[in-house]
């Protein structure tokens, strides 16, 4: 497990930027046959790596906001899949636990310098094992935010006969245990299908956030009698390090970024090219006129 924040090295253009991807894209840091490289802009080096809906107090609303998106346009949210509407709610603003992510350095490097150009931004590298959005704790988790459920024998029920749930850990009594581990993962990388254009241009992906289990409760209630109930909360600052197996910051010095942005600009990377949608488009065309 590693994370470094590389303090003595900037990037000053994106030449500097290749030379970086080129060098690192030769590590082979684990042996997972399924791992990935992925990349992160953001405009503020101070930010942390958190989803929008661990920000602000927004956590304890996560099922509310989610239910009544759903209430609101059920027919946009048809479809079985909870990844597929988790990243389509995520695409239209809705505070979420994915984090975008993207297999392309140039990409990561536009959104860190685009905006704050009073600020220094951050550049993220990130080696990880991969997961695609059918695996089974990519849909436990995902089930678990459209229907939260705290107690384990119910999680453990709702794993079995949904069939989420790997036959080996129910027969060796070990699904309590996955269950719990599976929540509190700091983060699943996922690729996922390419269901709207967006993900198409940006080559996006997603960081899946779990959370942090507080405490166990052991109900003493007469309906519920020696039912385990887990205490779940956001993750903390502390395990941002924890989030991939290898995770590198890079500092991109705010004098710097306009001259990125228009290296970019000059290579496609732009929001006429990332943000399909014609609002972006209208934009582009304005400001290239």
């Amino acid at each position: 497990m590693a994370y470094e924040e590389l303090l003595s090295v900037e990037i000053h253009n994106v030449n500097e930027l290749i030379d970086f991807v080129k060098e690192n894209s030769l590590k082979k840091f684990h042996v997972a046959t399924n791992s990935m490289t992925f990349y992160r802009g953001q405009s503020n080096y101070d930010w942390h790596l958190e989803p929008a809906v661990y920000r602000n107090e927004k956590f304890q609303n996560e099922s509310i906001y989610i239910k009544e998106f759903e209430r609101l346009r059920p027919a946009d949210f048809s479809y079985d899949n909870n990844f597929d509407k988790l990243v389509k709610m995520q695409h239209y603003g809705l505070p979420t636990r994915l984090l975008d992510i993207t297999t392309n350095p140039l990409v990561a490097l536009f959104f860190a310098c685009q905006h704050n150009l009073d600020k220094d931004g951050a550049f993220y590298y990130f080696s990880t094992p991969t997961f695609w959005e059918d695996n089974w704790a990519v849909s436990f988790v995902t089930d678990y935010v459209f229907n939260p459920e705290t107690c384990i024998q119910e999680l453990v029920k709702r794993a079995s006969e949904r069939n989420r749930l790997p036959s080996v850990f129910l027969e060796n009594d070990d699904a309590e245990k996955i269950i719990m581990h599976t929540l509190s993962v700091p983060a699943h990388a996922i690729l996922p299908r390419l269901t709207n254009q967006r993900i198409l241009q940006q080559s996006g992906g997603f960081l899946l956030f779990g959370m942090s289990i507080t405490g166990i409760e052991v109900s003493k209630n007469l309906g519920t009698y020696g039912r385990k109930y887990i205490k779940l909360s956001k993750l903390d600052e502390g395990q941002e390090k924890l989030l991939c197996p290898v995770i590198k910051k890079i500092r991109i010095p705010a004098e710097y970024k306009k001259s990125i942005v228009e290296e970019l600009d000059l290579l496609n990377i732009n929001e006429g090219f990332l943000f399909p949608e014609l609002e972006y488009q209208a934009k582009n065309i304005i400001r290239h006129v």
